[in-house]
């Protein structure tokens, strides 16, 4: 079982590693040049953007902590679904029951913090701003 569990622990990381690599260059694929007489760092129109900007730095703020949030909850469910497994093998063993019934409830109550989190971005930012940001 231990082996089992080393070979899900290393699949995961290589997994992960590669989607943090391979994410940026696909995103970065998508976006063709930019329309001549630009400068990179303007917005269409040439109109410089301004980092300083506080709906700007908001949005970059936000856009990385949705991006922390979706993580948080995949791993969240990943944790569930290894409890999981964990209670489905442990057989007459209680201890691994406790273990897996624990490992359960601690991902539901981070899936629900991280929900939390997410309210908690979004009444600020509506509070903050008389738009919303993402429409």
């Amino acid at each position: 079982m231990k082996k089992f569990f080393s070979i899900v622990r290393t699949t995961t990381l290589v997994l992960t590693v590669g989607l943090l690599v391979v994410s940026p260059l696909a995103a970065l694929a998508q976006v063709g040049p930019p329309p001549a007489g630009t400068l990179p760092g303007t917005a269409p129109g040439n109109i410089p953007i301004n980092i300083a900007d506080p709906t700007h730095l908001f949005q970059t703020v936000q856009n990385i902590l949705g991006w922390a949030f979706a993580f948080a909850v995949i791993l969240g469910t990943a944790f569930i679904v290894a409890a999981g497994i964990i209670y489905i093998t442990a057989g007459a063993n209680s201890e691994r029951v406790k273990t897996a019934v624990n490992m359960m409830i601690y991902a539901v109550i981070g899936i629900a913090i991280t929900g939390f989190a997410w309210s908690i971005v979004n009444v600020a930012q509506s509070l903050i701003f008389t738009t919303p940001l993402r429409q």
